[in-house]
């Protein structure tokens, strides 16, 4: 069975999201929503951004943060290593 190993010394911090369309750039603008979407779709946490690469808007539900493991230098190749183990 091969599991992940979580080291306790792996930070995470948040950073915005990429963009789904050119995957280079990140989604820092808020772009304005349609009438009609503000309308009917209040209560839904959706929002529209616009990538600072590419210029393309899309739409996020919920928030454009998202958690990224930071590591230290010492940490730096075990990072993410599978580890297999073994059932006694």
């Amino acid at each position: 069975m091969l599991k992940f190993t979580t080291d306790p010394k792996m930070e995470t911090k948040k950073q915005k999201k990429k963009c789904p369309h050119c995957q280079r750039g990140v989604l820092a603008h808020r772009a304005p929503r349609p009438v009609l979407m503000k309308a009917t779709l209040f209560w839904l946490p959706i929002k529209r951004y616009e990538c600072n690469s590419c210029y393309k808007k899309t739409y996020i539900y919920g928030s454009v943060w998202e958690d990224v493991v930071v590591t230290d230098a010492n940490n730096k190749g075990n990072a993410g290593k599978q580890v297999r183990q073994q059932n006694a």
